[in-house]
């Protein structure tokens, strides 16, 4: 098991939130990305409200976002975040 990581070392990394509706597709993509040493999943949301929230209180440096989510289109989310977020990189 690795050694648990810290939170300095965490700041070093790029911190990235999934937005997708899907638990099993957010699951297994935080498991890849958070097996990188310089990536790791600062937060994950199942739709719009849930992305914009997670966003402003984790800071990410980049969105990974579904197109088609339940409640909301994923193009409308991504409006939003470049609105809100200017600095925020956003991978559709």
């Amino acid at each position: 098991m690795p050694p648990p990581t810290s939170l300095k070392s965490r700041d070093a990394r790029l911190g990235i939130v999934v937005v997708d509706d899907h638990p099993m597709v957010r699951e297994c993509l935080a498991e890849v990305i958070n097996g990188e040493p310089d990536l790791w999943v600062c937060g994950e949301a199942e739709d719009r409200a849930q992305a914009l929230d997670v966003t402003l209180r984790t800071r990410p440096r980049l969105v990974i976002v579904d197109l088609r989510l339940k409640r909301s289109h994923g193009l409308e989310l991504i409006k939003d975040l470049k609105a809100m977020h200017p600095g925020v990189r956003i991978l559709p």
